[in-house]
């Protein structure tokens, strides 16, 4: 199944539309022992805005003044309000530098081209909020198609095969408004042309060759990511061909060893 996707300057791009946790009312405390009932409207470095219940009136108070606890609570809510607002991107790159391979062989009857690549996904997450983002895990699934290029293979759209790799990625810190790159651990994607030629001979005695061509070459065309926190899944991500489901993606098997992100520029 195809996953629509936007595709402009060579660069696909889809955003996260995570609708952010409910406002929760609770007892703040303040050092001195006085306590205030209400939710967290927003909050900086400093300063937490809390609107009162039951008369909703909106006061500004420093986080130092409040418990221990409560600064807690202020520092999970600036993460959870800013992990909801991640707006995900990821282009292809061709692996550079020596990943290219090219094999010829030819016979009296045989020829044979073949060539690999590697390929990867740089993906991009950015922060669209003030508060930074930290002790985010990316999981990935990305698919490799192998397409049959033969005649009367429809415009080469009959699919021989497909194959997935995944891994781990720990993110970087997102700073306010900034971006951070990870990627993708690199996979090969192959062609393969092959021609071979037979001759044989009519009940006349008339010498007849037949040549026929094997082609198929693959691609990779898809990919899966789900961000967790800990180990709760904050969202799911697709792009391109859906790698289908993954027991990785799904928090319902243990991630690889992580090698570690790259990270990008914001």
């Amino acid at each position: 199944m195809k996953i629509p996707n936007l595709l402009w300057a060579g660069v696909l791009f889809l955003s996260l539309a995570v609708p952010l946790p409910l406002a929760v009312a609770r007892t703040f405390t303040a050092a001195d022992g006085r306590t205030l009932e209400g939710e967290i409207v927003d909050a900086g470095d400093v300063q937490v805005t809390i609107r009162r219940t039951p008369d909703d009136k909106i006061l500004n108070l420093a986080i130092a003044n409040l418990s221990n606890q409560d600064q807690e609570e202020i520092v999970k809510w600036r993460a959870s309000r800013a992990s909801n607002k991640i707006i995900l991107s990821a282009t292809k790159n061709k692996v550079p530098t020596g990943a290219k391979t090219k094999n010829k062989q030819e016979t009296a009857n045989l020829k044979v081209n073949a060539k690999s690549e590697m390929w990867c996904w740089t993906i991009t997450l950015k922060n669209a909020t003030k508060h930074p983002v930290e002790g985010l895990e990316l999981r990935y699934s990305q698919l490799v198609e192998c397409k049959d290029r033969n005649q009367g293979a429809a415009r080469g759209t009959a699919k021989k095969e497909s194959r997935r790799g995944g891994g781990t990625l720990k993110v970087p810190p997102i700073a306010p408004f900034g971006s951070v790159t990870v990627q993708t651990d690199g996979i090969v994607v192959q062609a393969l042309q092959a021609t071979s030629a037979s001759t044989s001979r009519t009940s006349g005695g008339e010498r007849v060759t037949t040549v026929s061509t094997t082609k198929w070459d693959e691609s990779l065309s898809g990919l899966g990511v789900s961000l967790f926190r800990g180990p709760d899944c904050i969202t799911k991500w697709k792009m391109g061909t859906d790698p289908g489901p993954d027991p990785l993606l799904d928090g319902k098997a243990n991630p690889p060893a992580a090698p570690g992100a790259k990270p990008g520029t914001p």
